[in-house]
């Protein structure tokens, strides 16, 4: 006799705030618009290339009709897209976000994605948050986590800062995708996609990083 799946459900309330060495990671509130959209203008020459919701220029109404989308969704028990905002340590300065999207209740898998500001960029932030949200994402909602069984990531090729956080994170790079999204830079079009994933019992959750060896899947 097959063994009854279980359905994933959000749990309630929401994980968090997780804390790591630099940031704070927590569910978006109505007066975080300002910092959002300081962050957007901060990373004025790419955030629209990724972020679909951002318009050229970036307006603090698109902040606020974005936060407020946010946190009405998150509240839905039917939520399938939850965004966490990146600050740092004393919350003083917005960093980015993180989010779980795409999620199968039934295989009880999630996608994450992720962006950090452009001044911030490339100081190991986004590695850092992203790494402890896997480790939330992996542990059992009981122990406070969001239960999932297995984590992909799907991002643009050109969006080299994206795939190389995955790669310091040692998820396993399994797909690479024709054409898959369109951006809005003029030049672009439609872009390749490189995807990756990691289960639960690849990640150590001691180090927020996939265990060693867990394979490599090789680009076409």
């Amino acid at each position: 006799m097959a063994a009854r799946v279980t359905l994933w459900s959000p749990p309630s309330p929401l994980p968090g705030p997780i804390s790591t060495e630099r940031t704070t990671i927590r569910s978006y509130r109505q007066d975080d618009a300002p910092a959002l959209h300081e962050a957007v203008l901060a990373s004025i020459a790419e955030p629209w290339l990724w972020l679909r919701w951002v318009s050229d220029p970036p307006r603090l109404e698109d902040s606020a009709a974005r936060i407020e989308s946010v946190v009405r969704d998150c509240a839905d028990p039917s939520c399938r897209y939850f965004s966490q905002a990146i600050f740092d340590r004393t919350e003083a300065t917005y960093l980015g976000d993180l989010s779980f999207h795409h999620i199968d209740s039934r295989e009880r898998t999630a996608e994450i994605g992720y962006w950090i500001r452009s001044d911030r960029g490339g100081s190991g932030l986004c590695t850092e948050a992203a790494g402890a949200m896997i480790t939330a994402g992996f542990a059992s909602q009981p122990a406070g986590g969001w239960g999932f069984r297995r984590i992909t990531l799907l991002c643009a090729v050109d969006n080299v800062a994206s795939w190389r956080v995955a790669e310091k994170l040692g998820l396993r790079r399994e797909r690479y995708e024709r054409a898959e999204r369109y951006t809005t830079r003029p030049d672009a079009g439609y872009v390749d996609s490189v995807g990756y994933a990691v289960l639960a019992d690849e990640w150590d959750k001691d180090t927020h990083r996939a265990r060693p060896g867990i394979g490599w899947l090789s680009f076409p």
